[in-house]
């Protein structure tokens, strides 16, 4: 291999290697291989120990969670735990890193090609520096939540596929609509993975004087697409308390989202997607922009959808977003960053010299101010807390007591639901090491 071709190889590796350790370092200093929380019921009762008793039926996978159905998420943990003999939640957490870390390597990827090698070597540096941040800890940390990795690398292969020139001529095409399919049953907002496509789909064609049959296909695609994927939804009554109780409600809670990493300051948000809305505006007029300025266009708009339905089924009270949706809303400042690249007149690119170190300081200053609490508070507790939850279960486990499975002591509130799923021989035979039971050695 060439030296030109050999160097950018060795920094994908790189940078896959940056990610994936950072993530390492967190779960093994604060994580732990006992399930947690929602784990226990839906993958462990519901998933794996059907499937050791013989019972497992392909419908199961499918079965919505709450507003969502996971069947990625389960079908993977399922497999680890088979061909690992063991259900840890460690194992999850560190390919469910592999997979944040290839979704990293996607994004930084296109930006290589939309803007140049020194937006990508930047955003490579700084999306190492979010993840050593720790801010999205429960995706790092949980087991269960690689649908978070699923439905944005689904979604985005979506985006980047149906909008490549030639439309349904081409195999990308079709293979960016399979991944709708696929983020539609990873996360109950995947299907919204659509509405940017058809989107861009309709302002092609309003842009030209005559239209091409890709795009009107593609916008009747994905409308149909889109009507599938509401028809499906799962609606959770008992989360009606969580919504969002109103007008206020949402908005502050979607300015908190769009002020990330430092939701606690709404006046961020406006600079962080400025980049953006000026490429949007651009487009609109039918001002020059980037070859990729409908790829980044329709990437932010698939983050702010995520947004708005995040802030309607969480945004009660307007509190601050929790840290699992990090890994979401930090997209939305890739597609920013490389939003200025694609802006083309002179003009706005003197504006961008003045403009670009206030994003970036903004971002980073953000991310500076809300580490440091994650890292002396959020992190500990969490690593405590997972000692405690191993502590109560290898007691219960050790000696039959009811008693070791201490409310807001054991890894699932109902301490009886814990039970009854401790108690199921496929699930006790399958306990991790921090918990199992010691061998029986023989007399001799």
């Amino acid at each position: 291999m060439s030296v030109r071709r050999l160097l950018p190889a060795l920094f994908a590796l790189g940078l896959f290697l940056s990610v994936l350790g950072v993530k390492a370092v967190l779960i093994a200093r604060f994580g732990s291989d006992l399930p947690y929380w929602d784990q226990w019921v839906k993958e462990g009762e519901m998933i794996i120990a059907p499937y050791y008793e013989g019972t497992l039926r392909l419908h199961d996978f499918f079965v919505p969670h709450n507003e969502h159905r996971i069947a990625p998420t389960l079908v993977l943990n399922l497999a680890l735990t088979v061909f690992g003999g063991q259900w840890d939640a460690r194992v999850e957490c560190v390919v469910n890193a592999g997979l944040h870390a290839a979704v990293i390597l996607g994004l930084v990827w296109f930006a290589w090609r939309a803007a140049g090698r020194r937006y990508a070597l930047g955003l490579a540096w700084g999306l190492v520096a979010v993840d050593l941040s720790g801010l999205a800890w429960e995706n790092t940390l949980g087991g269960f939540q690689s649908q978070f990795s699923f439905v944005t690398g689904f979604s985005l292969l979506a985006i980047h596929g149906m909008l490549a020139p030639g439309g349904p001529r081409r195999v990308r095409w079709w293979l960016g609509l399979g991944c709708v399919g696929l983020a539609s049953v990873s996360m109950g907002s995947g299907f919204l993975a659509v509405v940017p496509v058809g989107a861009i789909a309709a302002l092609r064609l309003a842009s030209r004087r005559r239209p091409r049959w890709p795009d009107a296909a593609t916008l009747v695609v994905t409308v149909a697409a889109c009507l599938a994927g509401w028809a499906m939804r799962a609606p959770a009554p008992w989360h009606k308390p969580i919504h969002a109780q109103g007008a206020r409600d949402l908005i502050v809670y979607i300015l908190q989202c769009l002020a990330w990493p430092h939701p606690s300051w709404i006046w961020p948000a406006a600079l962080l997607w400025l980049p953006w809305t000026v490429l949007l505006a651009k487009r609109l007029r039918g001002q020059p922009v980037g070859s990729h300025a409908d790829v980044v266009l329709a990437g932010g708009f698939w983050v702010l959808l995520q947004v708005l339905a995040l802030a309607y089924a969480r945004g009660a009270a307007a509190t601050l977003p929790a840290s699992r949706y990090g890994d979401v809303i930090v997209v939305g400042l890739v597609y920013n960053l490389v939003a200025y690249a694609q802006v083309q007149d002179g003009s706005a690119r003197r504006v961008r010299s003045f403009l670009l170190p206030a994003w970036i300081a903004a971002a980073l200053g953000g991310l500076l101010l809300s580490a440091v609490p994650v890292w002396r508070t959020d992190l500990p507790d969490v690593g405590v807390r997972n000692r405690l939850y191993e502590e109560n279960v290898r007691k219960y486990l050790f000696t039959g007591d009811f008693a070791a499975l201490i409310p807001d002591e054991v890894p699932l509130p109902n301490s009886s639901a814990l039970q009854a799923i401790l108690d199921r021989p496929a699930i006790r035979a399958l306990m991790p090491v921090s918990v199992r039971p010691p061998l029986p050695l023989p007399a001799d």
